[in-house]
């Protein structure tokens, strides 16, 4: 009795492409769109533009080199991340691929927030003395 093992050939497919923007100097923003085993993720390049300056064939600007070049990093980035995953043998998809790469929104703090987190790290550095912290209290109390 043979036993046949077939592995799952899974490709990985980018996609540069324009989205409309709802108001701006420009029309459209510049993302890529990676296909990996028929699911897919989106990443905004911060690169926006006219329609007139971009070739959707090629997938690129007609005349800008330098933007040409960023997305070609970026391209070459999620090759070398998706090649990196591969190696690690875990099971992984696209929006994984987006957060190897650090191409995920990080989430807004609040200012407050913040403030409270610099106060500890000083703190725990010892660099602010008790002064310093009665009136960075009353601050934060006052804006509570």
């Amino acid at each position: 009795m043979f036993h046949l093992q077939i592995l799952k050939m899974r490709t990985i497919s980018l996609k540069f492409f324009l989205k409309p923007l709802k108001h701006g100097r420009y029309a459209f923003s510049v993302n890529l769109r990676i296909i990996y085993d028929r699911k897919k993720a989106e990443i905004a390049t911060g690169i926006r533009c006219d329609k007139k300056e971009w070739n959707t064939q090629k997938e690129r600007f007609n005349h800008n080199i330098i933007f040409n070049q960023r997305l070609a990093d970026l391209e070459t980035k999620v090759y070398k991340a998706h090649h990196e995953l591969l190696e690690l043998g875990k099971e992984f998809g696209p929006q994984e691929i987006k957060e190897f790469i650090g191409a995920v929104k990080k989430p807004k703090i609040k200012l407050l927030s913040f403030y409270l987190n610099y106060l500890e790290d000083q703190k725990e550095k010892g660099q602010v003395v008790k002064s310093t912290q009665a009136k960075y209290k009353q601050t934060f109390d006052c804006s509570d």
